[in-house]
């Protein structure tokens, strides 16, 4: 009641718990990691769920780091639900706003990453897991992952390259026998 009383006679910030603030987000963000942020939610919610957005930080996040790195997890894998924590935490502090104008968050803490020392260090696929590869592949498909193994083009850039950025050189002649033309 007094919580209340606050915040309609004096304008006080109401107190929002970090499971509100989490269902919001995956209400009204729309983008391909959705799924995996969903899952990460999951992981953090029995360790903050209750938590105030206030009181959410690297401090009462230790127990959640402490859990994942007892499981052996690579850096990458712990900093991912950390920089989840870290943009629901800004957005609620400079994007999402209250019917009195009030943003739900007054300042967002400084979430901290740990500095990745144990990712596996890139390389290319040999002759052999690229022809498995190809070969695994339906064959409508083939061509295109050919294309991205020789060009190391991103996913995106492939899946939206259209017929009429093809430039014919005369003298090169492709390995693929499915050249088509619109």
């Amino acid at each position: 009641m007094e919580e209340l009383r606050q915040v309609q006679c004096y304008g006080a910030r109401p107190k929002r718990t970090w499971r509100e603030a989490a269902t919001r987000y995956l209400l009204e963000k729309q983008k391909a990691s959705l799924p995996r942020d969903a899952i990460c939610l999951k992981q953090l919610d029995p360790f903050i769920g209750n938590l105030t957005l206030e009181n959410v930080h690297m401090g009462t996040l230790q127990p959640f780091i402490e859990n994942r790195k007892g499981k052996g997890l690579k850096t990458r894998t712990l900093n991912y639900p950390l920089q989840v924590v870290r943009h629901i935490l800004n957005l609620a502090a400079r994007e999402w706003i209250d019917e009195r104008g009030l943003s739900w968050l007054p300042q967002a803490p400084k979430i901290r990453l740990f500095r990745i020392v144990d990712a596996r260090l890139p390389r290319p696929i040999t002759w052999d897991e690229q022809t498995r590869l190809l070969n695994s592949l339906p064959q409508h498909l083939r061509a295109m992952a050919l294309f991205k193994v020789n060009t190391g083009c991103r996913e995106s850039e492939v899946c939206r390259l259209q017929w009429w950025h093809e430039v014919e050189i005369p003298e090169w002649v492709p390995q693929c026998s499915s050249s088509r033309k619109n």
